[in-house]
């Protein structure tokens, strides 16, 4: 289970976020992960947090920081 906070993205931001210093960590991450489901078959769980009663739409940000094990849908949304 990986959690993130999801307060970070906004509206906008993707495309700042997609050139900042750390997002080609997130790709290693998510390369790693394709990897692991691949071998093992058992789907990655993102769980992110937001405060009480600010529902967001997650898809944004697993696109984002997840694309590849979204676009196969091998990523458990909770």
């Amino acid at each position: 289970m990986i959690r993130v906070p999801f307060s970070f993205i906004y509206p906008g931001e993707i495309e700042a976020v997609k050139q900042s210093a750390t997002y080609e960590e997130w790709m290693d991450l998510d390369r790693l992960l394709v990897q692991f489901w691949e071998s093992r078959s058992i789907p990655p769980k993102v769980v992110c947090t937001v405060w009480p009663g600010r529902e967001r739409d997650v898809r944004r940000f697993n696109d984002c920081f997840f694309p590849e094990l979204t676009r196969r849908g091998a990523i458990d949304v909770e």
